[in-house]
Formats: C-alpha cells, structure tokens, sequence
C-alpha cells in the first residue's frame, strides 16, 4: 500500500487537528483530536511553541452538561468540513495547551460558523466573561 501523505496545514483557529500517536504527549492523553482556538505562540526562539485550545471527545454530551460539552457536526452531517467519523464533541471545561509539535501537521477540518458561534459563547459563559 503506498505512503500517502496528507498536505501540510498551518495550524488556524477553529479547525481540528489529530494528537501524534508517536509523540510523549499523544501516547499520553486519553483523547486523539483537538480544536485549535489560538495560533502557536512564539515566546522566544528556545521556547516551544503553544497552542490553547479543547479536546474533542467520542460520544454524545450527557444530559444536563450542555454548558460544558458542546456536540460537534462530523463527517457527513449538516455540511460538516470535518473528516471525523461518529458522534463527537468538545469539552469547553478542559480548556488547555498543547505543543504544536504534538499535533500532525495537517487540518481535519474547520467547525461550521453557526458552531464557531456557540462555542464562542459558552467559552465567555464558562470563563465568566460574559
């Protein structure tokens, strides 16, 4: 079978991201996609570079958590750009950086606009600044 190499993505706000299956930080954590909310941060050449954002979870939000899940539209659903399968979401309470590095270089996609604007609120709700 041959090697096929997705296309490199800079990394943006909003879109998903697959944790490195090879790298300390991806064998670690108990999750596999992560949406981006900010660009790397470059604090000084030696520093490594963060990026904040969520992770995103298998299964459906349980019920009476909709101020900190957040369903996500896959692949196949109401337009979704999403190459991810099944039901996910994101988890707006586990807020926190993550390498660059730990992170493939390619995109799996961008969350729709009416999502990007639900998150938005409930990260103001979640962090009290709304």
């Amino acid at each position: 079978m041959p090697n096929i190499r997705m296309p490199y993505t800079p990394f943006k706000p909003f879109h998903v991201y697959e944790l490195d299956p090879t790298h300390p930080l991806g064998k670690g954590l108990p999750y596999t996609y992560f949406l981006c909310l900010t660009l790397p941060q470059e604090a000084a050449f030696s520093v490594r570079h963060n990026i904040v954002g969520l992770p995103v979870l298998p299964g459906k939000p349980p019920p009476g958590s909709q101020s900190l899940r957040m369903p996500l539209y896959a692949k196949g659903q109401d337009r979704s750009q999403l190459d991810v399968s099944g039901e996910i979401m994101v988890a707006i309470d586990l807020i926190q950086p993550v390498l660059f590095d730990a992170l493939k270089q390619h995109s799996r996609g961008q969350i729709l606009e009416k999502e990007k604007k639900e998150l938005h609120d409930l990260l103001l709700k979640f962090l009290a600044l709304k």
